[in-house]
């Protein structure tokens, strides 16, 4: 598997780095390890706790989008820099090499995501427990004929948790 890590900055600027940054990208052809790499003993730097296919998704999607500039990297460096089609292969690197880049952005994202779900089920069962919980204790007031005083309390509270079942976590 190959594995780097390109910067940013050099996808925004390549026609003032020219063929030098073409060259410095540092991707071998055969795959390996370099510094400033996305993983981290492998597993996705920031990871936290594992996600299983979801990180296995990220993996493969990963590695084949490095792969991708690692032979586009190949076919540019076939080329004279004076020649036609090194600028023709100097764009298709550069163009996967946002990919990349753009992939790389997303991951942090990608790997929450399970648990958020996780967290909105939990947040929306509770609200739903919480509102089943003020419709027992309206029951229980009028069961037990205690006094009408405390549906001042428990209406409100019922309708408010009620209406919180029905509220979507997002992201913020």
């Amino acid at each position: 598997m190959v594995i780097g890590k390109v910067s940013a900055t050099a996808c925004d600027y390549p026609a003032a780095l020219g063929p030098l940054w073409v060259r410095s990208i540092g991707f071998s052809a055969g795959g390996g390890r370099h510094q400033g790499s996305v993983w981290s003993a492998g597993r996705i730097a920031g990871g936290g706790g594992s996600v299983g296919s979801t990180e296995q998704q990220i993996e493969e999607q990963l590695a084949q989008l490095q792969h991708k500039v690692g032979a586009r990297r190949i076919e540019v460096l076939k080329h004279d820099v004076d020649d036609d089609q090194f600028a023709v292969e100097y764009a298709r690197l550069v163009n996967v090499t946002s990919k990349l880049v753009e992939f790389e952005k997303t991951i942090p994202e990608r790997l929450a995501e399970p648990e958020r779900q996780r967290s909105e089920r939990i947040v929306t069962w509770s609200w739903r427990g919480e509102a089943a919980v003020g419709a027992a204790l309206i029951a229980l007031v009028f069961i037990l004929d205690h006094s009408a005083w405390w549906l001042v309390l428990l209406v409100p509270h019922f309708a408010g948790t009620v209406a919180g079942c029905f509220q979507n976590v997002d992201v913020e």
